[in-house]
């Protein structure tokens, strides 16, 4: 009786070990699964951020890309008559006369030289009134669209990154120094580095366009964060012939312009492009040329 009292005391101690054994193992497989549940979501976590961010930095580099054709002839065929009705526009800035310095000619021609970066909202806005007023003049080609810095505006327009001019009056050589993430892009030659040098003493600001060391515009003629801000490319290409947008205004003004400095470069050729209602009106911005650049970037 004895044995068998001690036996079941024995058999009592063993359940409850075993009992205790097992809910130690199950103790540590909790703890194993909240250590799992922890790290998982920690990589979850981890890789939405890589994700994210890949993606974005992605998208925010292939930005990039061939103008379609409705941007490519909406550039061409901007009507005269709508320029006309706008005239220098709603531009609030003018050129600055460049005095001392010797012609700027290239390839026999008066040479356009245009230096900015892709990152620039300034250079946004100018870019579409740039292409439109070269246009009066020759054949842009290779034209590509991009955007502004995400934290520069993000304003939809074209780049000259890759682009070819071809004209009988003068000849358009463009640099876009920086890219939308402000990486150097395009080298300026020893010869444009001295120009800029030495019509700019204070340093380079984007843009800078040099109308063949007659006129000079460094900065924006109009401010692309209230007339294009939250536009596509195709959009400013439908809005930027219409006499009646902001959009329209600004481009065209400043197109206007433009124009009327390449004329004074062409000796008024093509007569039709200089002898035009809008060419004549921007006369008047050109003669007050001298006017600090509104804005720069």
């Amino acid at each position: 009786m004895a044995r068998d009292g001690q036996q079941r005391k024995n058999e009592v101690r063993e359940r409850a070990r075993i009992r205790r054994e097992q809910e130690r193992k199950r103790a540590r497989q909790r703890k194993i699964l909240t250590y799992s549940g922890v790290i998982a979501a920690v990589v979850a976590v981890i890789a939405v951020i890589v994700i994210v961010g890949v993606v974005n930095k992605s998208s925010d580099k292939n930005v990039r890309a061939t103008a379609s054709d409705q941007i490519v002839n909406a550039i061409k065929n901007v009507q005269p008559a709508n320029l006309d009705a706008v005239g220098v526009g709603s531009i609030q800035a003018g050129f600055q006369p460049v005095s001392n310095q010797p012609a700027l000619v290239s390839g026999g021609k008066p040479e356009v030289l245009y230096i900015g970066a892709e990152f620039c909202p300034f250079c946004a806005g100018e870019r579409w009134s740039l292409a439109i007023a070269l246009s009066r003049f020759g054949t842009l080609t290779g034209l590509e669209t991009t955007r502004s810095a995400t934290d520069d505006g993000n304003i939809a327009t074209l780049t000259f990154l890759n682009a070819k001019y071809t004209s009988d009056y003068l000849t358009f050589t463009p640099v876009e120094a920086e890219d939308r993430q402000r990486k150097d892009l395009q080298k300026l030659t020893d010869d444009q580095q001295k120009l800029v040098s030495a019509l700019l003493p204070k340093g380079l600001s984007f843009p800078f366009i040099d109308f063949g060391n007659k006129y000079m515009l460094n900065g924006g003629q109009f401010d692309p964060t209230s007339s294009l801000s939250g536009m596509s490319a195709e959009q400013i290409a439908t809005a930027m012939s219409n006499p009646s947008t902001d959009a329209g205004k600004a481009i065209m003004g400043s197109a206007n312009v433009m124009t009327a400095a390449i004329c004074k470069l062409t000796n008024n050729q093509p007569a039709n492009v200089c002898s035009s209602t809008a060419v004549t009106a921007a006369q008047s911005a050109l003669a007050s040329a001298g006017n600090t650049s509104s804005s720069s970037s």
